[in-house]
């Protein structure tokens, strides 16, 4: 399978490692020589990985990263895209709202738009939303909670128009995710059901899962992804 992995930070790093040990080849965006040289060293070991320095930020930006990628590796079986942000503000100072709502709707929102025209049939496209846009637990961050729930929504709206060409669109929404890329690790060992945060190898998983023909009946939800975080708040 070819799949473009929009972004590079941890979770696109251990996204990556997921799907280059199951042999996929995956191609990875990035904005700046001194994280492709750091990719190389992270990812090269364990499979066929290229990287491309892409911006998503303008349409220009996104029909050219599309347009490389197809020339590095045909058509894109998935797509999965990590980039985001978080930031804290208020309904009285939403001073993060043009930001957050760039990152987490206008980019998706652009990428959508012309992913179809790279993608093979029956290709997948998978986001990051978060589990406060399902399950608010805390409310001192409206800019970002407006742009994960339009995000949402947008999943759903997307994999409906879609249908015609078996393109599906799905979204997982992680607690706070760890930090860390240690390949070979016991992840497993490292977590207790409840905690607050997640292990990039869990959204990993999951998020190779929905790119897997055993993943190709799930269309257009947004799967939580917390470990039964939201209910240590039941009570709150």
């Amino acid at each position: 399978m070819q799949t473009l992995i929009v972004g590079a930070g941890n979770l696109g790093i251990n996204v990556a490692y997921s799907l280059l040990k199951r042999g996929d080849s995956v191609i990875v965006t990035t904005r700046n020589d001194e994280k492709r040289k750091k990719l190389r060293e992270q990812l090269s070991p364990f499979g066929k990985v290229s990287y491309l320095f892409a911006d998503p930020g303008t349409d220009f930006g996104v029909t050219d990263m599309f347009r490389k990628a197809e020339e590095i590796g045909g058509k894109i079986d998935n797509l999965i895209v990590t980039v985001g942000g978080y930031a804290v503000d208020s309904i009285r100072k939403p001073v993060h709202f043009g930001e957050m709502l760039e990152s987490h709707l206008e980019i998706p929102l652009s990428i959508l738009k012309y992913f179809e025209g790279y993608a093979n049939e029956k290709a997948s496209a998978v986001f990051i939303s978060s589990i406060q846009s399902i399950y608010t637990s805390s409310w001192a961050a409206v800019s970002y909670l407006l742009g994960k729930s339009s995000l949402n929504k947008l999943v759903e709206v997307a994999a409906a128009q879609l249908l015609e060409r078996d393109i599906r669109v799905n979204a997982v929404a992680p607690s706070s995710i760890e930090n860390v890329f240690m390949p070979g690790r016991d992840w497993r060992s490292t977590r207790k059901l409840g905690r607050l945060l997640t292990p990039p190898e869990d959204i990993a998983e999951v998020v190779a899962f929905l790119c897997s023909p055993a993943g190709e009946w799930i269309n257009g939800v947004v799967i939580p992804l917390d470990g039964g975080n939201r209910f240590s708040h039941a009570s709150d």
